[in-house]
């Protein structure tokens, strides 16, 4: 579906009003969500919310369920109490669980349930080049998940990088549409 700017922002918005009635700013967050909206509003919400999102693959519920041990060792290196996930993925989560308390000692914020509400507020939050925007595990398909600090620098360079090859290789960008990770 189509989201305007305005609509992503208060979104955002509502997500970390939401975020930051469980949550300090500066904590660390797993993301397990599919990709879809509620992801990319989630996402958003832990940055007006100035928690760190930790992106977790949750494509389906299926690769959840083959990918556990490694989104336990991610949560295990991040030291992250939190999760950000949807009903469903909860309860695949849940199902697979060896030790449930471990699940017990987390707090779970399950992003279909959370309402956009036009009245929620938040400040603006200013970020020096080198503060940190989100946390990127690999897979872990091959060896155990590993981990890199992503920065406002780092995310400012690659998108400065694609203008740059767009410009080169698509002088008619006006046709061209990107996502940009």
């Amino acid at each position: 579906s189509k989201v305007t700017y305005g609509q992503l922002m208060q979104a955002a918005t509502s997500f970390g009003v939401e975020f930051l009635k469980k949550m300090e700013p500066g904590e660390r967050a797993i993301m397990l969500v599919p990709n879809e909206e509620l992801f990319i509003f989630g996402f958003w919400g832990c940055l007006r919310a100035g928690i760190l999102p930790v992106p977790c693959p949750a494509f389906t519920e299926m690769y959840v369920a083959k990918t556990i041990g490694n989104i336990l060792k991610i949560l295990k290196v991040t030291g992250s109490r939190s999760i950000l996930t949807t009903k469903k993925v909860y309860q695949v989560l849940h199902s697979l669980a060896e030790d449930k308390s471990l699940l017990e000692q987390l707090k779970f914020i399950f992003l279909d349930e959370i309402v956009i509400n036009p009245t929620d507020v938040l400040p603006i939050l200013s970020a020096p080049p080198s503060k940190e925007v989100f946390l990127q595990f690999t897979s872990g398909s091959t060896v155990n998940p590993k981990g890199v600090i992503v920065s406002h620098q780092n995310v400012l360079h690659n998108l400065e990088i694609a203008h740059r090859l767009k410009s080169k290789f698509d002088p008619d960008s006006s046709k061209s549409q990107r996502v940009l990770w």
